[in-house]
């Protein structure tokens, strides 16, 4: 199959063609953000900005209330945030009954959530900042990085290591199995942003395959024979939140957004 990308002269994605997904065209605003997505074989996606900049979902039914560059509202989901500007709350359905709770530690990490089933996960870092486990349903995940590449995970019946194309975090091959004799190699296809869009495996049969949204949430799965934690560079998804961890912090493809403020602070946009 093929994929073709065409660009406006600002080199902003206009037009995305894949003979397995079908077409996506973008358009922008005068200052180059992304107001309209269509999908030939997906939801369309519609985009505003308030005069601040913060990204407003149009096509979801229900308001858009921002305060402070805090969304505080967004259809029937309300959002709570501690005094540092970390989310600590979200709320949503009749009522706002259902509760998603996020804890933090002194340096401003997500250490823990509680969702509204009851569910619990808990995160650990090491003295770098880097998360080195997760515990969920009492099943404990290890990580192992190398510098700010996450290269392996560990549970007590899974092992994987990622490989990434040389000084970057487009990932090349991932490795499921324990020991060389066990272990079966998957290759990543990616679009233009590094995103996996497929998994291969040594037969180049596609045993993973994602449709996105816009802003990296996925829409669907054409094929899951494995699951592919991978998404936007840099981010690992957990499936237990479906957040996304960024190494500092965590995304949040629903709505475009981190849970917590760029810990470089102003220096961020200098």
């Amino acid at each position: 199959y093929q994929r073709q990308y065409d660009y406006d002269k600002s080199g902003n994605l206009t037009r995305l063609l894949d003979t397995r997904k079908g077409q996506h065209d973008y358009h922008y605003d005068p200052l180059a953000r992304l107001t309209r997505a269509n999908h030939s074989q997906d939801v369309q996606e519609r985009f505003g900005h308030d005069p601040a900049g913060n990204l407003l979902m149009q096509n979801r039914p229900g308001p858009d209330i921002v305060a402070g560059n805090r969304l505080m509202i967004q259809g029937d989901q309300h959002y709570d945030y501690d005094a540092f500007g970390n989310l600590i709350r979200e709320r949503r359905g009749k009522g706002q009954q259902l509760v998603t709770e996020y804890r933090y530690d002194c340096q401003h990490r997500l250490i823990g959530l509680t969702k509204p089933n009851g569910q619990t996960a808990h995160y650990r870092y090491d003295p770098f900042g880097r998360r080195i486990s997760k515990t969920v349903d009492d099943t404990t995940t290890e990580f192992f990085w190398q510098g700010d590449k996450l290269i392996a995970e560990h549970h007590a019946e899974r092992h994987r290591s990622y490989l990434y194309e040389p000084d970057s975090f487009r990932p090349l091959v991932l490795l499921e199995g324990f020991g060389p004799k066990e272990t079966k190699p998957y290759h990543y296809q990616l679009d233009h942003l590094g995103t996996p869009q497929e998994l291969t495996d040594n037969e180049g049969e596609i045993v993973w395959s994602a449709h996105y949204r816009a802003y990296g949430e996925i829409a669907r799965l054409d094929a899951c024979k494995i699951d592919n934690p991978l998404r936007f560079q840099g981010q690992y998804c957990d499936a237990e939140s479906g957040l996304h961890y960024n190494r500092h912090r965590y995304y949040n493809p629903d709505i475009g957004r981190y849970l917590t403020p760029d810990p470089v602070k102003l220096a961020g946009g200098i």
